[in-house]
């Protein structure tokens, strides 16, 4: 299954509630949280499709014929087996979003 389709914005009233591309609702974030902070975290919650896509695009042209495996965390300066890079960053970020 899928994510509601995009894209996702912010109702105020009698929001925040984020709604999703035809209307339907996605989160609620009234009543949990201080309302400044809900509508901070609705905004987030909104933009989770498009930074998806922005982080899917990022991971196919790293991922290219350039093959731009940049080290992301290294305790020197020749990157071990060990070192995560970005494209393993961004994989597991990917993952966490899609549940896959």
């Amino acid at each position: 299954m899928e994510h509601t389709i995009g894209p996702w914005y912010v109702g105020m009233k009698p929001g925040p509630i984020v709604y999703g591309g035809k209307g339907s609702q996605v989160a609620d974030c009234r009543g949990m949280l201080p309302k400044q902070e809900c509508g901070y975290n609705s905004r987030l919650i909104a933009a989770a499709p498009d930074l998806l896509e922005a982080i899917e695009q990022i991971l196919h042209r790293l991922e290219g014929p350039n093959n731009m495996q940049t080290v992301l965390y290294s305790d020197s300066l020749h990157p071990t087996d060990d070192d995560k890079t970005i494209v393993d960053y961004l994989q597991e970020v990917i993952s966490k979003a899609t549940g896959k």
